[in-house]
């Protein structure tokens, strides 16, 4: 998780990138692949119907080329990723290390919200997990998760309590007033006391 890359390189090109987040969002979340209309529709809407299906053939074909013809197959109606291309994605679904977070979630190339509710719940648990043992990895993680999810209490007050941790009193009282502005611009009041907020039991 963070910027997509495949065999070290970085994905370079922003339909790229989107196509093997979409790609990856399906097989993470149980279905096989993705259909050509499904990718049309995703990459290339509002153009011309031959035109785009030319334009997705030749975007499939660049990414054969560098990176090995096993790394986008076909099976029937849909393109799936070849079965050697392995993500951090489904690393953490399967065994939730927190290391595995580099970065914002699928580069911010996100769509699937079902997957990320269930990503973002393994995710604030394996902090949560390590608020005592690791504060410092711990607070790493719930930075990224914040950028993701802004307003989400729990978040909050998870990393208050990684800066109380880690002894860093200053930060975590401006963390705080910086959080209480921005939860007051889309009308969420937070307490001024900080103290009032972790007893609300956000966590």
């Amino acid at each position: 998780m963070g910027p997509l890359a495949l065999d070290g390189h970085l994905l370079r090109g922003q339909r790229r990138r989107v196509f093997f987040a979409a790609m990856l969002e399906a097989r993470a979340s149980g279905r096989e692949g993705l259909g050509v209309l499904d990718l049309l529709d995703l990459l290339y809407l509002g153009q011309e119907e031959g035109r785009a299906f030319g334009a997705l053939r030749e975007l499939v074909f660049a990414l054969r080329r560098q990176f090995g013809p096993g790394v986008v197959e076909r099976k029937g109606p849909l393109y799936v990723l070849g079965r050697g291309v392995v993500s951090d994605l489904e690393a953490f679904l399967h065994t939730p290390h927190t290391w595995l977070w580099r970065g914002r979630y699928l580069d911010g190339l996100a769509t699937d919200q079902v997957l990320w509710a269930r990503v973002f719940r393994i995710a604030r648990e394996a902090a949560q997990g390590l608020l005592c043992t690791q504060p410092q990895e711990a607070f790493r993680l719930l930075c990224l998760l914040a950028q993701e999810e802004p307003y989400d209490q729990g978040i909050l007050a998870m990393l208050l309590q990684s800066l109380e941790a880690l002894e860093q009193p200053g930060l975590r009282w401006r963390m705080y007033q910086k959080a209480r502005m921005r939860f007051l611009e889309v009308g969420l009041a937070l307490p001024e006391d900080l103290g009032e907020f972790l007893r609300g039991g956000f966590v």
